[in-house]
């Protein structure tokens, strides 16, 4: 009976042991399983050969150091400055300064504040937006507005601030001088131009009252006053009176508010204080009404023996909005790499030199230019136009001998030269009073060489401008005049007497005395030339406009009619469509080396062109033609991705064969305004985008786009086909709503310039760098229908054809996993501008849950090299160390537990037992591995211990030079799931 009885009591045990040894395995393979922190691995490998791909709508990661833009000037908000009066004004003005929203003139007894309200519209800025507008547009445009001329609307009021005891008489003086000079053209009358106008930070009334000074200095937004009070004086006398104003009151802030006709003016609640050995002791001041229009101060306790300051500062309400609307349209740069910007403004103030403002727009808009050296520095700013009328500049161009700009006036006294070839104020009514216009400035801005108008009986507007070698300038734009003075039997003349708007090209000779040509460009609908450019030979190409479909192209052209169907698409109600035209003409001018049309089958307009020294010429603007492209090459961009894309077009020097051509943009709306050419015809183009997803970026400064749209600068390299730098550029407003344009130095700095009304409001701000001009939006409210006033920007960056690299990545495959699996992607390294480093390859692995999974990279093959991402599954999660110690206990064990029964003579039935007990034990290890037991909070699905879990991961792959660490890019993040 033992025996029976040993047997069963010998069953169980057997099973509670095994069980037991299996618990303490699973116990050893969760207690054991290493917790898989953040991985990275690095391959290191020369660049030998690369391939051409690139990743078009993922942001990179931020810039480095070494590729951020230096943002060397906003034309708005800076420090304020006074101008000695030298005849400029009034000659009982002693000082003037211009804020934002104001002008102050002082005398010898008052203090002028002239406040400025909300300005209008602008004919002459309308007729420059026809170039944006195109050929067909434009002819909706005046037909609709036809005999409906707007004026600007524009209201003021003028404060006098009587600062003297009666009978007094105070000296005034300047310190503070500031770096350069300023420098006015306004009017036709020489003897009223003023030149190195000097300028300063600081204006004082010596003994206003016995012992007190007035001293004015300020910023633009804030112009300061303050009374300084001598040790032993008595600062109860100081009263100020004001004559133009309704009424005075203070607010709960005791701020101090004018009611005047233009609106409020608030001076805030004075501040006095006290210095003494550095340290500033605050002394209670407030304003006291003493009348209608009479003010005191009232001072509590102070040290009488130590000077006091009283200090009131004049803001404006949000009811001026700062100052008014500044354009900058286009840019220049000199063989030094300083940078010369043509724009239009009407504000009270433009960039003066070291850091200070300037009086700017006199009348309405008035033409301007700024000269900007390499460290962002103001050399000078010189502004141009009539007393009256609009002035805008339409393009700009510096050689050795000076500064050229084409433009568009409304001003009958636009300064002129008196040996122009045109001094006389033509003008027009049926499409608009404006003439075109060039003058030549000197280098140092202190001198108008010579000014001429440009233009017939109609309107006239410039809208690009070239020099040659021999200093000849060059402009083009639209003219509806159809007697503009043409050279006697010039086979140039291309005018059909239509009615309709052609474009133009006229030459103005070094001196500015006679017209070199004058000829018209255009068929028998609406045209209109856009920009001009000179090769190296002297030979002019001009890009343009066309909706006529009978301009006589030359033959061999790449296109010889309008439009896909020669007829510029005319469909009925739905055309016809703009198509662009170039034309180059011989440097001898006796005739045209070529004509031609390109564009699809819809909207095609140029907007800018450049030529090389061999007479390949490029041009950028806008197409809404999915068939723009014509068949030969490889693009960059083979497809129109939005509603309006950019584009990039070269042709050869005879214009019989595509130099080049790719559309260039994203998922919503692009146009090219401005192109430039590096000696290596290297591209660089600006211009407006609303995409957000899919613009091509490239080591951008500004990764995501911000407001409505943005302004872009980009950099493609011809030779290489390769995007070599792409950015957004912009605040939280728009960017480049009426145009902007772009230049390029011997060194291959980049310069652009533009308009943005970013940080007008709530909207975030224009992004600038410290130092910069000016940081903050000048704000206003302009046109008959209030919109944010726009400001002018500069923006400078480093060369974008150093020998630099991209990283690329694919998308991870597969995409999704189960925890065990492991995806893969290929990364592309490409070189740029003949880049020859070491690159080190990086990669890591971010995400929430334990263990994440790793990341390795392969070895390099042809410029490329494979990731591989790995997961940790069931049976990795048990193959450790600790997990291979017990398992190889368990046979063991198991056997010494089947030995204790094996002797030579049990029975048959005995062995069989023992045979099904190590069967079992075997099976038990067999199984052993799939066992995850118990989830301790780190493990996959299914309770798998030691498994990477479910979820998203991230995996970043970076590339830095071996040699130069800041040289440094990320592929675009790569994303995998695990199930």
């Amino acid at each position: 009976m033992s025996k029976p009885s040993s047997r069963k009591m010998f069953i169980p045990a057997v099973w509670i042991l095994a069980i037991a040894v299996v618990a303490v395995a699973a116990i050893g393979v969760g207690s054991s399983s290493p917790l898989h922190a953040h991985r990275a691995t690095a391959a290191n490998f020369p660049i030998s050969r690369v391939n051409n791909a690139r990743e078009i709508g993922h942001p990179p990661a931020p810039a480095t150091a070494a590729q951020q833009s230096r943002v060397h000037a906003t034309m708005r908000a800076l420090p304020l400055a006074f101008e000695a009066n030298q005849g400029q004004t009034d000659p009982q003005v002693k000082y003037m300064a211009r804020g934002n929203g104001y002008k102050l003139y002082l005398t010898s007894s008052q203090a002028i504040l002239r406040v400025s309200g909300r300005h209008g519209d602008s004919d002459v800025r309308d007729m420059m937006m026809n170039k944006r507008r195109g050929a067909a547009a434009t002819k909706a445009w005046i037909k609709k507005h036809y005999g409906n001329a707007r004026k600007n609307s524009s209201s003021h009021a003028e404060v006098r601030m009587n600062l003297l005891r009666p009978g007094a008489e105070a000296k005034l003086s300047a310190d503070d001088p500031q770096q350069a000079k300023l420098n006015y053209f306004i009017g036709k009358d020489p003897a009223k131009w003023h030149t190195n106008v000097p300028l300063y930070g600081r204006v004082r009334y010596s003994n206003v009252y016995p012992g007190i000074d007035v001293a004015f200095h300020g910023a633009a937004e804030r112009l300061e006053f303050d009374y300084l009070v001598s040790p032993g004086a008595d600062p109860k006398p100081i009263n100020v009176s004001f004559e133009g104003i309704d009424k005075l009151r203070t607010n709960e802030s005791g701020d101090l508010i004018l009611s005047t006709d233009a609106g409020p003016v608030e001076l805030h609640k004075p501040v006095a204080y006290q210095v003494k050995d550095g340290v500033r002791t605050e002394v209670d001041a407030s304003f006291v009404i003493k009348g209608r229009d009479q003010i005191a101060f009232a001072v509590g306790a102070y040290d009488r023996s130590r000077e006091l300051v009283i200090d009131p500062t004049v803001f404006y309400s949000t009811y001026f909005g700062g100052d008014f609307a500044d354009y900058g349209i286009a840019i220049a740069v000199d063989a030094n790499g300083n940078s010369y910007v043509a724009g239009a403004t009407d504000s009270n103030t433009l960039p003066g030199p070291g850091g200070s403002t300037v009086t700017a727009s006199v009348g309405t808009f008035d033409a301007f230019v700024t000269k900007i050296d390499t460290n962002g520095a103001c050399i000078f700013t010189s502004i141009f136009g009539g007393t009256a009328g609009d002035d805008f500049p339409g393009g700009i161009a510096v050689d050795t001998l000076g500064i050229y700009v084409g433009g568009t006036t409304s001003s009958s006294d636009f300064p002129t030269t008196g040996t122009a070839p045109q001094t006389v104020f033509q003008g027009g009514i049926t499409n608009g009073a404006n003439d075109a216009f060039a003058v030549n400035l000197s280098l140092d801005g202190t001198v108008l060489t010579w000014g001429t108008y440009v233009g017939g009986s109609d309107s006239d507007s410039g809208l690009g401008v070239a020099v040659d070698g021999n200093h000849n300038v060059y402009v083009v734009g639209e003219t509806y005049s159809g007697n503009l003075p043409v050279t006697d039997g010039s086979s140039l003349n291309l005018h059909s007497g239509s009615g309709f708007d052609d474009g133009y090209i006229v030459g103005v000779n070094a001196a500015g005395t006679a017209f070199t040509l004058v000829g018209y460009i255009g068929g028998s609908n609406g045209d209109l030339a856009t920009g001009v450019s000179i090769d190296g030979s002297g030979n002019i190409y001009v890009a343009g406009i066309t909706i006529s479909k009978d301009l006589p192209v030359t033959a061999g052209v790449v296109q010889s009619a309008c439009g896909t169907d020669g007829n510029c698409n005319l469909v009925g109600s739905n055309g016809p469509f703009d198509d662009i035209f170039v034309a180059s003409i011989n440097a001898n001018l006796s005739s045209y080396k070529y004509i031609t049309y390109f564009g699809g089958s819809i909207t095609d307009d140029a907007y800018s062109i450049a030529a090389d020294t061999s007479g390949n010429v490029f041009l950028t603007g806008r197409t809404t033609s999915p068939d723009f492209l014509l068949t030969g090459g490889t693009p960059y961009q083979s497809q129109l991705l939005g509603t309006q894309n950019a584009f990039i077009l070269g042709l050869n020097s005879t214009g019989s064969a595509l130099a080049y051509e790719s559309y260039f943009g994203g998922e919503a709306s692009e146009l090219g305004t401005g192109i430039a050419l590096d000696s290596s015809d290297n591209i660089y183009i600006t211009g407006q985008t609303t995409s957000v997803t899919q613009f091509p970026l490239l080591n951008p400064t500004q990764s995501a786009p911000s407001g409505n749209s943005d302004a872009f600068v980009s950099v493609f390299g011809l030779n290489q086909n390769l995007l070599l730098f792409s950015t957004f550029l912009g605040g939280g407003g728009d960017e480049d709503q009426l145009f902007g344009g772009i230049g390029v130095d011997g060194a291959e700095n980049i310069y652009v310039t533009g308009d943005t009304d970013s940080g007008n409001g709530n909207s975030p701000s224009f992004p600038t760098t410290t130092g910069a001009l000016g940081s903050t939006s000048g704000g206003g409210s302009c046109g008959t229908t209030p919109v944010p006033c726009t400001d002018a920007f500069v923006t400078s960056y480093t060369p974008a054809t150093a020998p630099d690299f991209t990283l690329s990545a694919t998308a991870l495959s597969p995409s999704s996993v189960s925890a065990g699996g492991s995806a893969t992607s290929t990364l592309t390294v490409t070189a740029l501008n003949a880049y020859a480093g070491t690159v080190s390859l990086a990669c890591s692995v971010g995400g929430t849950g334990t263990p994440l999974p790793t990341c390795s990279i392969g070895a390099l093959s042809g410029g490329a090299a494979t990731l591989t991402v790995s997961t940790t599954g069931a049976a990795a999660a048990v193959h450790h160390s600790s997990s291979i110690f017990f398992a190889m206990w368990l046979p063991v064990v198991g056997l010494s537990l089947v030995g204790m029964r094996f002797s030579r003579g049990e029975s048959g039935g005995k062995k069989l037992l023992g045979f099904l007990l190590l069967g079992l034990v075997m099976a038990m290890l067999f199984f052993l591995p799939a066992c995850g037991g118990s989830n301790n909070g780190g493990g996959g699905g299914g309770g798998c211990s030691g498994c990477t879990p479910a979820g998203s991961y991230t995996v970043t792959v970076t590339g830095t030079d071996s040699v130069n660490a800041n040289l440094t890019h990320s592929a675009p993040d790569l994303s995998l799931t695990v199930n």
